[in-house]
């Protein structure tokens, strides 16, 4: 979901983990980071999940085609610890909050919503 729209994807859901990598560009924290990765034809996610515990997101970027426009959040890392929050359950991730991009209704950046519910398989 991004503002009011929602989307659900159903392709396959690319999950894969390695070892964080403090030094890049955004920074990744803990020791493990889980990259997880999905589109279609109207929507994409990408998102670099820190195995610290609670998790936080070193990374997103999302995009949203709709009847009204295109919402497009780029590649970013969150800018306080209190801006995006992951919950996990197993296999399973929420992702909640917001990112400078752009949307249908506003053509200037600005903060956009967002929420993610994934499943790795």
């Amino acid at each position: 979901m991004m503002s009011d729209e929602k989307h659900t994807i159903i392709t396959k859901v690319d999950c894969s983990s390695a070892a964080a990598q403090p030094n890049a560009t955004p920074a990744e924290s803990g020791d493990l980071t889980t990259r997880i990765s999905v589109h279609d034809d109207s929507a994409s996610v990408s998102l670099a999940l820190s195995d610290e515990k609670p998790p936080s997101v070193d990374f997103f970027a999302i995009s949203l085609k709709t009847e009204t426009g295109e919402y497009q959040v780029p590649l970013q890392a969150p800018q306080s610890a209190n801006q995006v929050q992951v919950t996990k359950d197993g296999k399973t991730y929420t992702v909640t909050g917001s990112g400078q991009g752009v949307s249908p209704t506003e053509g200037d950046v600005h903060q956009v919503t967002f929420g993610i519910h994934v499943t790795c398989p």
